[in-house]
């Protein structure tokens, strides 16, 4: 009986002790992701046009929002609505959609939702699907905003407020 005691209790710490060290591993995973996302990463995307974009392309001295979207996802389109009506209100903002879908169904999709007149809004297609390792995405649609600096502002899973959105980059 003393035997079984001793062997449950060293089971028990044991298992204590391994799901431990995985929370510890998870966390330090996340803190590592988060920390590459601190400032916007190095990327090579393709433009509609078909061309490369990279984060020397990107506009300076202006807040970035990266949203990784999909052309299905009615969230996504919902987000689309949101800014086609409302992209006057972010002249001081590049917005940048990206996703891992065809050309052909990212410029349909600018062009349902009125996006695809404005200098500020690029769609970029991820052909080899790394946007969601560089910027720590997993979700869609998933929200990055980073200042004029390329500092991160805030990292969103899903639809985001607007009136937030306005507040976060103001």
């Amino acid at each position: 009986m003393k035997k079984i005691k001793t062997a449950l209790i060293l089971i028990v710490c044991s298992l204590i002790i391994y799901l431990g060290s995985l929370v510890i591993f998870e966390i330090k995973k996340k803190n590592q992701l988060n920390s590459k996302i601190k400032s916007i990463p190095s990327f090579t995307f393709t433009t509609l046009e078909h061309n490369d974009f990279t984060r020397d392309n990107l506009r300076k001295n202006t807040n970035k929002i990266f949203i990784y979207f999909n052309t299905e996802c009615d969230y996504c389109k919902d987000e689309a609505i949101l800014i086609s009506n409302r992209k006057n209100d972010l002249n001081n903002c590049q917005i940048i959609f990206v996703s891992s879908e065809s050309i052909d169904k990212i410029e349909d999709f600018s062009t349902r939702y009125n996006l695809d007149n404005s200098e500020s809004i690029v769609f970029l297609q991820d052909k080899e699907d790394v946007f969601y390792k560089k910027f720590n995405a997993n979700s869609i649609p998933y929200i990055l905003i980073y200042n004029t600096k390329g500092s991160l502002l805030k990292a969103h899973k899903g639809q985001l407020n607007f009136k937030y959105l306005e507040n976060i980059i103001q």
